[in-house]
């Protein structure tokens, strides 16, 4: 049985695709936000398409901010995270900071369901541990 998604959550599967294609070919993001939004209709994805332009554009006009809060939690250089996994910790950083009405742990829990879409077999963990720590400097106080 498949668990259909709500519109938020597919937006935030656009963004991270969205992330990833800015992180390998620097594409301007409002390009990259048309194409991912077209790519959504497309596929009949009912998208939240103003989350999606929000999420995308945000996290890479805020990604110095957002890759030092993630350092905090990192055992490595940030240039040595897989990009997949740098453009989920990216958006979820991004929502942790800037979207103080989506609670923490519905962040967390949906950071951790990306990696298990889009990544590694165990890339989940390695995205909880980061997101734990680093969580911490936008959220003291964890919801």
């Amino acid at each position: 049985m498949t668990t259909k998604l709500s519109p938020r959550q597919l937006a935030r599967q656009y963004a991270v695709k969205g992330l990833y294609q800015w992180a390998i070919n620097h594409t301007k993001p409002e390009v990259i936000v048309a194409f991912q939004a077209e790519s959504a209709k497309i596929e009949g994805d009912a998208v939240d398409e103003a989350y999606l332009a929000d999420l995308l554009q945000g996290a890479i006009k805020d990604r110095s901010s957002l890759d030092e809060g993630l350092s905090m939690g990192l055992d490595r250089d940030i240039k040595e995270v897989d990009p997949v996994e740098l453009s989920i910790l990216r958006l979820a950083a991004y929502e942790m900071k800037h979207e103080l009405s989506v609670p923490y742990r519905v962040i967390l829990n949906e950071a951790i369901e990306l990696a298990k879409c889009f990544s590694g077999a165990k890339s989940y963990q390695f995205i909880n541990g980061v997101l734990d720590k680093s969580g911490r400097g936008w959220r003291p106080t964890l919801d």
